[in-house]
């Protein structure tokens, strides 16, 4: 048996008190270092800001003029514009009903400026259709930008429901308030 050993077991008694004040406690807490609190980028941001700048990328191809309209070339592709438009409806309203901790706002700011990105690149496919006339690429453009947003759109709410299911699963009591619009 070494000294240290010998030392802690003929000090047993005394260490083994169970009168430890809670003033003690506070005093080595105040002492100890804070942790620094860290932002984790989520995946999904980065799949999102990813999808955005590949968006923008295709924005370069301008192949030739087409005479489908917009609605006739979505349609050739099985999907009616209006339904893509009635399904964002459809999200953003779900999103609006859902809140999130005040902390965790900040969290989505960037999809948020992506998503604002998005609709301003949409308007402009519209301007350019005005101005020149319909082309497939655009019709192409205008249907990723529909997938692109109702996948954004999904991901930000499967983020919000897991936030709060951890807020409601840890019982805090965080402040919470609706995340856009």
């Amino acid at each position: 048996m070494n000294e240290f050993e010998k030392h802690i077991k003929s000090q047993k008694e005394a260490i083994d008190t169970e009168d430890f004040s809670l003033e003690i406690w506070e005093r080595i807490e105040k002492e100890l270092p804070k942790k620094k609190q860290t932002k984790v980028i989520p995946i999904w941001l980065a799949t999102a800001a990813a999808a955005v700048i590949l968006f923008v990328l295709l924005l370069g191809n301008f192949p030739k003029r087409n005479t489908l309209s917009p609605t006739e070339y979505l349609s050739k592709n099985g999907i009616n514009s209006w339904k893509f438009v009635e399904e964002l409806n459809e999200k953003t309203a779900l999103l609006k009903e859902l809140e999130i901790p005040v902390d965790q706002k900040s969290d989505f700011e960037t999809i948020l400026n992506q998503l604002k990105i998005l609709d301003q690149e949409y308007l402009e496919y519209l301007e350019y259709i005005e101005q020149n006339g319909y082309q497939e690429s655009i019709g192409e453009r205008i249907l990723e930008y529909y997938k692109t947003k109702i996948m954004m759109l999904d991901k930000i709410q499967q983020q919000i429901k897991e936030i709060n299911y951890y807020e409601t699963k840890y019982n805090k009591q965080s402040e919470t308030e609706p995340l856009f619009f």
